[in-house]
């Protein structure tokens, strides 16, 4: 699902070198720098079997569609336009934003098309799949111009995804992401379609920057993400303030290190695990490389030992990133002002449903998420609203939302560490 916050985005930057130092009972053991280690799994990914690839080279076909009664004004952009916007490699597009979110491991490319339906769009608002009944309408059609097979990357017979940008305004065709599931014996070219992206901006100038935002929202759907907003709420941001900021919450601002670990994004040496004592870490620009720190927990049933990040980044846990104003972030932050350290509390446990679909146990769809939203969540900002964490703020058991959830689900328990945090991305954990 999508929100209707529609905030400018200009993306840009340089990568950065990482490295990173840890300091446990007075050793200082230096970490070497992200290269060619293995990517940690992401676990968005093994959600669906049909999930959109999340690395490597990814086309998409985008339709611009219409409707017999009701067609885009001759100030629309053209197909060869909205290309350009989704595709190119200009500052602000979707495929660099993708590039720099994936710290260069998701090549996004895709083609646009324009067609017109056959029917006025009350049509196929009124068949009980109407999203789907416009869809192989609009795939058909264009079946004799188009090989599908183009489309799936990774050789897995499903469409890796497509979008259908819908004229008009209409409470029908509302922005989302949405799942083949009707006429499940469909195919074009041998390939059949699953995830696609309802996209209800326009193709006009002035909706660019929500049109591209809508697009790399419903894509972290496709991918497996889910939203972080509270659903039914009039002010519905999981996330409050500039530290907040969040693609898959209020549709502003990077993936934050949590989603890009759960999109497989994240190697090994970039991620550290906390398990008890004093440690010190130098944190890389989450804007330009992978670079979190995990507290489990259960930190101290760990006693010090080194865990592998699979074994505790699907349970309960805080997640400390740095943040600056380079690339996906260039228009969100302020040097000196708003970039800094911000911790996250996760809850990214899973559960499958009847038919086997792995899902996040406190997503907003889950029977177990409380509706209320004072219970767990997949994600909570540490002292939200309130900013970045700056060089001499320290985070113990006093700081809003600092603390673990108790078995009625509220943050209540004492985590018992103190964070303090210096300049340029360094932290300091102890017990």
């Amino acid at each position: 699902m999508l929100k209707n916050l529609r905030k400018n985005r200009l993306l840009s930057g340089l990568f950065l070198s990482f490295s990173t130092a840890l300091l446990i009972s007075g050793v200082f053991v230096p970490a070497c720098a992200a290269d060619d280690t293995a990517n940690i799994p992401g676990v968005c990914t093994t959600f669906t079997q049909d999930c959109t690839p999340a690395t490597g080279n990814v086309r998409m076909p985008v339709f611009l569609v219409d409707f017999a009664d009701e067609h885009f004004s001759k100030d629309a952009l053209t197909a060869d336009n909205i290309a350009h916007v989704l595709f190119s490699d200009v500052v602000g597009s979707m495929y660099t934003f993708m590039k720099n979110a994936s710290y260069g491991q998701l090549q996004l490319d895709g083609d646009v098309f324009s067609y017109t339906a056959q029917y006025s769009s009350s049509v196929y608002e009124s068949n009980p799949n109407g999203f789907e009944m416009l869809s192989e309408e609009v795939l058909n059609a264009f079946d004799d111009q188009i090989d599908y097979q183009d489309y799936d990357s990774n050789d897995d017979g499903y469409i890796d995804a497509f979008t259908l940008t819908i004229v008009g305004t209409h409470d029908y065709w509302y922005g989302c992401q949405a799942t083949w599931y009707d006429d499940t014996g469909f195919s074009v070219d041998g390939v059949k379609p699953m995830l696609y992206i309802i996209n209800d901006a326009q193709p006009y100038r002035d909706e660019i920057d929500y049109f591209v935002d809508e697009m790399c929202h419903e894509f972290g759907h496709c991918m497996g993400l889910p939203d972080y907003y509270k659903y039914n709420e009039n002010d519905d941001e999981a996330m409050n303030g500039v530290a907040g900021s969040e693609m898959m919450d209020e549709m502003y601002g990077d993936y934050c290190q949590f989603s890009k670990l759960m999109l497989g994004w994240l190697k090994e040496d970039e991620v550290s695990v906390y398990t008890g004592d004093t440690a010190e870490y130098t944190l890389a620009s989450s804007a330009v490389q992978g670079s979190c720190i995990i507290i489990p927990v259960n930190f101290r049933k760990l006693n010090g030992k080194t865990v592998s990040v699979t074994d505790v980044y699907t349970d309960e846990y805080f997640l400390i990133q740095y943040d600056t104003m380079e690339k996906n972030m260039k228009d969100v932050l302020y040097f000196g002002e708003d970039s800094g350290i911000r911790i996250l509390h996760i809850d990214a446990e899973t559960l499958a449903d009847p038919y086997g679909t792995v899902s996040f146990k406190y997503d907003g769809y889950s029977p177990l998420y409380d509706t209320s939203h004072n219970g767990r969540r997949i994600l909570r900002l540490v002292n939200d609203d309130n900013g970045y964490f700056h060089e001499g703020d320290t985070i113990d058991g006093s700081t809003p939302g600092f603390a673990w959830y108790d078995s009625n689900g509220k943050e209540t328990i004492d985590p018992g560490i103190t964070i303090t945090v210096a300049a340029d991305g360094k932290v300091t954990i102890a017990e």
